[in-house]
């Protein structure tokens, strides 16, 4: 459907959940995205990737504030 609309000039924004940025075409191609398509609308795929920070209330080892996880926020990595 977003390609479809991005092939009538509209701007398309989406995410995809892929290792590598240059992974996001062949994720395209296994969603059943035909290759005269890809050409056509994609104009390019950032990456981004998030660090998990741990807790600043127990630094890691788990407390109510994190739930028992130990995981604080996470920030994104260029």
């Amino acid at each position: 459907m977003g390609c479809g609309f991005a092939a009538g000039r509209r701007l398309v924004l989406s995410t995809s959940h892929t290792n590598a940025a240059a992974g996001a075409v062949a994720r395209l191609g296994n969603l059943g995205v035909a290759e005269f398509l890809l050409r056509d609308v994609l104009r390019g795929v950032p990456g981004q990737e998030s660090q998990v920070m741990p807790s600043g209330t127990c630094g890691g080892a788990g407390c109510s504030g994190c739930g028992g996880t130990g995981v604080g926020e996470r920030r994104l990595r260029a």
